[in-house]
């Protein structure tokens, strides 16, 4: 059992926080492209802040602090212009950098005082590719996003978007677990379509490696074992192979 400390160190990934600054070093998908074809403005709660996610009339993408610098309004109720995102509350208008390019009110009363060149909002980079908008929200400069060859296959391509209510490493965690898809994946699925007996499909050897143990019953589990070469000569063919992280079978 990991202490409180060590767990607040691996959880906790808010601006100043140990793994707050190593996530913030790559790119994170926030939402799909798709999404802005009915909506333009977007809450997004990324590593412990709370932001917008826009996309004006110019097609460009910004992420900016939720709250607007001004009153604190909530910059998700804005609106686009051609360029940028304009605050619904005194209407400040503010660019995907952060720059502040319009203050009706006090340029109107004021127009010497150029106090818009006075102020900035939180931005981060904003990029779209493969269906998927990314951010960066790390040190400059930014890494460049990658160009998997699969976004450039041909064939058909589903984005599924979930939002989980929990932290980033239980998700992780899950992932890497090989025993819950046995019985999430396959006997919960069996028990809710009316079927008795459990199937195990998984045993570990003394030497780490994974092997198969075929029940002859139908199998929604893949291979996890680091290696075919790995499976005894006996052991069932792997029927999923891409229901797991392995990727080698």
């Amino acid at each position: 059992m990991l202490s409180e400390e060590r767990n607040r160190l691996l959880c906790e990934t808010g601006p100043g926080t140990a793994m707050g600054e190593l996530l913030r070093r790559y790119w994170h998908p926030v939402a799909g492209a798709a999404e802005f074809t009915r909506q333009t403005v977007k809450a997004v709660r990324i590593l412990g802040e709370d932001l917008a996610l826009y996309r004006d009339k110019s097609g460009n993408y910004g992420l900016v602090d939720q709250h607007c610098p001004h009153r604190r309004a909530d910059m998700t109720y804005g609106f686009t212009e051609e360029v940028g995102l304009r605050c619904n509350y005194h209407g400040w208008l503010f660019d995907h950098t952060g720059r502040c390019l319009h203050q009706p009110f006090e340029e109107t009363l004021h127009p010497e005082g150029r106090f818009k060149d006075k102020v900035r909002i939180k931005a981060y980079q904003v990029q779209e590719k493969a269906g998927l908008v990314w951010v960066y929200m790390g040190p400059r400069p930014a890494p460049l996003l990658p160009d998997w060859d699969r976004y450039h296959s041909r064939g058909y391509k589903q984005v599924a978007i979930s939002e989980i209510p929990c932290n980033w490493l239980q998700c992780q965690e899950n992932s890497i677990d090989p025993v819950h898809f046995e019985w999430l994946h396959d006997n919960w699925s069996r028990v809710l379509r009316g079927h008795t007996g459990l199937v195990q499909h998984v045993a570990f050897s003394p030497s780490g490696t994974t092997r198969w143990a075929s029940s002859g019953r139908s199998s929604g589990l893949g291979c996890t074992g680091p290696s075919s070469s790995t499976r005894p000569a006996s052991s069932a063919t792997c029927p999923t192979p891409r229901r797991t992280h392995c990727g080698r079978c």
